[in-house]
């Protein structure tokens, strides 16, 4: 079953999703809710909600 918080992200980004596809980006859906875009040549860009149980909160905090 589909997580709340992923149909919820999906909706929010959805203008950013479609125009990353048309500009030849493959998404990657990731169990903990990020999605990952990627296109051959550059680095993949990581989006999502982030809460406390999430590695990367600590290291992409701007408190």
């Amino acid at each position: 079953m589909p997580n709340i918080h992923d149909a919820t992200l999906e909706r929010r980004l959805a203008p950013l999703i479609e125009f990353a596809e048309s500009e030849g980006w493959r998404l990657r859906y990731m169990e903990d809710g990020q999605i990952t875009l990627q296109k051959p040549g550059l680095p993949p860009i990581h989006i999502g909600m982030s809460d406390a149980s999430t590695p990367r909160q600590g290291r992409h905090s701007h408190d």
